[in-house]
Formats: structure tokens, C-alpha cells, sequence
């Protein structure tokens, strides 16, 4: 009865495990549909090689791709002699246009990772929105590179006054007062002003939004969404600071053998007395 005691008040006084974790998504291959089911299971696995064990992440539709740059309207520098869009896709947490190609292969192609977008590589509109639902553990800050992509519609919407939109929903939660509308090419985003549908020879006109966002969300939050503006947004480099409510993390090795030593020693001590 001691030793048993003894093991609920250690387990007791263990306090709730929190920490970090990052979701980069480049282990996901680009989707033609809803991917949902694959990145649900690579953001929980994540979470168990952070050490909470009980932990599980639900993933509403969502897309995985590399390349989309919306219809060919984001802006970015040149490469082969071409005006190159500067995304998610080819960049980590870009807020200007030196970033969108490296040289590989003699500088002849671009390279790619993979990020979360609620539109498919194939300009496929899933949904409105994708968002994450938290079982097991909440979330009290955020990170992540994000990019509001434009669309051919853009130009229409644009409020010369503003140089953003005017009549498209705007997607909260993150950028200057919590509201981020858009932005003119070049203007937050670095001096690029082309994009493969403008060309080198005229500037693009359709707004958007590349960077990167950091903060509190909240306490005890178990749900983060994201919706689109004006047809797509994608999200990349997740970062996510938990709390679980109770023990989820999976004791280290050192935990078992400082409980078998402390039991050990209490059952020597048993004997002790028992022989006295």
C-alpha cells in the first residue's frame, strides 16, 4: 500500500506537458484532391515524436501542392529570362521577391516544397476554408508562413484608392489589426512587379499577400481555421505551442528507472522492518 501511495502522488505532481511543434508538410506529396486523410495522420505523428502521446489532430478538406500561383498572377523575380511568381511553394516565409530560385542544376530550374492550400496544383477550388480541430491537447500561440493568392478577377475588385480589395471577404486572424484585405504586388512583398501573366513588359494588377505571422491565439484553443481570400490561401511551416490538461507526453526512460529505484527502495525498507 505504500509503494502504491507512493506512485499516485509522483504521478500527481507531474505537471501538464506543453511545448512546440513544427509542421513543414514537404514529406506530402501534391494532391489532385482532398488530401485531409494524409495530412491529419503526418501532423498527428508529429505530435507523438514531440512527446504527446495521446495527442490527435483532425484535418478538414484541404489540398497539398507546390506550384499553384494564382492562374499566373503572383508577382516575383526573374529567372530565364521570364518573370517567375515568388510562392509557398519556393520560398520559407518570404516577404520579399530574392528567394523564388536557387541554383539548382546550373540555375536551370526552380525548387519546390509542399504547403496546405484550400485549391489543388490543378486550380481546383476544394472549399472555402480548411481548418484543424485538436483533440487531446489546446493551442496559446501560432506561426505560420501564409500567402493570400490573386486571381484573374483581381484587377476588377481593385480600389485604386486603397490599392487592395474592395467587395472580397477578408480573411481574419492574423496581419495588421487582425485583418489582412491584400496588398498591391510590390507593395509589402518587395520590389517584383511582373508575374507570368503580366509579362516583363507590363506590371501585374492583381493583389496579394505573402509573409509570415506570429502570436497568441488565445487560451485553450482547439480549433484553427483559415479561410480563403479571394478564391485561395495557402499556409506553410506551421508552428503550433501546446498545452495538454493532463499527462499525454510519454515518460522518459529516466522517469521509469527513478520510480523503480524509489520502489525498490521502499520494498528493501519493508523487508528491513518486517525482520526487526
Amino acid at each position: 500500500m505504500r509503494i502504491i501511495t507512493v506512485f499516485a502522488v509522483l504521478l500527481a505532481g507531474i505537471p501538464a506537458y506543453a511545448g512546440t511543434v513544427l509542421f513543414d508538410f514537404n514529406s506530402l506529396g501534391v494532391s489532385s484532391g482532398n488530401n485531409s486523410a494524409a495530412v491529419a495522420a503526418y501532423m498527428t505523428a508529429q505530435m507523438h515524436l514531440a512527446g504527446c502521446a495521446s495527442c490527435s489532430i483532425s484535418v478538414s478538406t484541404v489540398a497539398t501542392d507546390q506550384t499553384y500561383n494564382g492562374d499566373g498572377h503572383v508577382v516575383g523575380p526573374k529567372f530565364n529570362n521570364a518573370a517567375t511568381s515568388l510562392t509557398l511553394g519556393n520560398s520559407d516565409g518570404a516577404t520579399n521577391n530574392n528567394g523564388a530560385y536557387n541554383t539548382k542544376n546550373g540555375g536551370t530550374s526552380l525548387k519546390y516544397d509542399t504547403f496546405l492550400a484550400n485549391t489543388t496544383d490543378g486550380k481546383v477550388q476544394l472549399t472555402d476554408h480548411f481548418s484543424f480541430t485538436f483533440t487531446g491537447f489546446t493551442i496559446s500561440a501560432a506561426a505560420f508562413d501564409f500567402e493570400i493568392f490573386p486571381d484573374a478577377s483581381g484587377p476588377n475588385d481593385i480600389s485604386l484608392s486603397t490599392g487592395v480589395y474592395g467587395s472580397d471577404t477578408l480573411v481574419s486572424g492574423f496581419g495588421v489589426g487582425g485583418t489582412v484585405s491584400g496588398v498591391a504586388p510590390g507593395g509589402g512583398n518587395g520590389s517584383s512587379m511582373h508575374s507570368p501573366a503580366s509579362g516583363l513588359s507590363s506590371s501585374e494588377a492583381s493583389p496579394q499577400y505573402i509573409g509570415h505571422w506570429s502570436g497568441s491565439v488565445g487560451s485553450n484553443v482547439a480549433n484553427l481555421n483559415f479561410i480563403d481570400w479571394p478564391a485561395t490561401i495557402g499556409v506553410d511551416n506551421l508552428s503550433l505551442t501546446f498545452n495538454t490538461p493532463n499527462l499525454a507526453a510519454v515518460p522518459e526512460p529516466g522517469s521509469f528507472l527513478l520510480l523503480g529505484t524509489i520502489a525498490a527502495g521502499l520494498l528493501i525498507i519493508k523487508r528491513k522492518v518486517q525482520k526487526a
